[in-house]
């Protein structure tokens, strides 16, 4: 007999995804097959998650309220759902598992449909849209925090209060001794799944303005937006701060205690050179390294390391792990 499958579904930011990868873990060890349904930004953060496959549906997010966008939004999310019947039809899942943002709706409400169970896990104390959509159509909710449906009874009937997954690096990273504070001190500088622009524009100026001293013994590593690398390399650089500063990018390894997930390693602070637009670093154009990158093959072995399909429109994009020298566009590249 073939394990059963749990389809988990999850929106393309970390809020999303890091709750859903622990709780892939945790399936895989009771003898699950897990899939990941989500959207093509969140594909390119998913190089670590556990799933033997990724499918890409297509999914938008309200973001404004005139007509010609709320249409968009309502075409795209129909189009997905029309995709997600198709895919509940394709892999049988024996579960189909939220956790929020756009990109689960057509999945769950596809379940939903074709009966099979649904649930939605709400990592906030306030819901988020999407999640609010789906709640009343759920066979069942987790949430995060407690008595966060005290005022809805219907909702209150079918949720459970689980608390928040949490991967394995941070359950072991939390175990660890602090290291002692009379040498050089690592600073972690984090905000927002992709990197907060506000600690991009905060920390670097308040770090430059400690004693000389103190900033001789800081070592800082901080997650930074793709356009706001290099003003805040140049900002540690001209402070005389020791800094690796890098975007978000879950192909590449993340450290202990799982919250900077960097592109490259390199300790270079001075900006990229301009190129031509549709160029990558060594010269190539990147629409054919996107065509080279895409060819049909035959089902992924699945592990968390191992070669990994994604699944988009009908075509399946070989996901195997990728090393620095073949990595995007990288100021660190020596």
């Amino acid at each position: 007999m073939s394990a059963p499958l749990a389809l988990l579904a999850a929106g393309g930011t970390g809020g999303h995804l890091f709750p859903a990868e622990a709780l892939a873990g945790a399936l895989r060890a009771r003898g699950f097959e897990v899939d990941l349904a989500t959207d093509a930004r969140a594909a390119r953060y998913a190089g670590s998650f556990p799933a033997r496959a990724i499918h890409v549906l297509p999914a938008e997010t309200v973001r404004s309220r005139s007509p010609v966008a709320l249409a968009r939004t309502a075409l795209t999310l129909g189009w997905g759902l029309v995709s997600g019947l198709a895919l509940m039809r394709r892999v049988k899942p024996a579960i189909v598992v939220g956790f929020g943002g756009y990109p689960t709706v057509p999945p769950l409400l596809a379940a939903r449909l074709s009966g099979i169970p649904t649930l939605v896990h709400e990592a906030n104390g306030v819901m988020g849209r999407a999640n609010r959509l789906l709640a009343p159509r759920v066979s069942a909710i987790a949430t995060g925090f407690a008595d966060i449906f005290a005022t809805d009874p219907a909702l209150a009937a079918k949720a459970t209060w689980t608390g928040n997954p949490l991967r394995p690096a941070v359950l072991a990273a939390a175990t660890g001794d602090y290291p002692p504070l009379d040498g050089q001190l690592g600073l972690l500088v984090f905000g927002g799944s992709q990197g907060a622009r506000v600690m991009s524009d905060v920390v670097p100026s308040a770090i430059a303005r400690l004693d000389g001293h103190l900033r001789a013994r800081l070592t800082v590593v901080q997650q930074a937006r793709e356009e706001d690398l290099a003003r805040v390399r140049a900002a540690y650089a001209d402070a005389g701060v020791a800094a690796e500063v890098a975007g978000a990018d879950r192909r590449r390894g993340h450290d202990a205690a799982g919250g900077v997930h960097a592109r490259c390693a390199g300790r270079r602070t001075d900006p990229p050179r301009r190129r031509p637009a549709g160029i990558d670093a060594d010269g190539a154009s990147r629409q054919k390294r996107r065509n080279a990158r895409r060819h049909r093959t035959a089902r992924g072995s699945g592990g968390a390391d191992g070669p990994r399909r994604v699944i988009r429109a009908g075509r399946i994009w070989n996901f195997a792990s990728r090393r620095h020298g073949t990595c995007p566009p990288c100021p660190e590249r020596p």
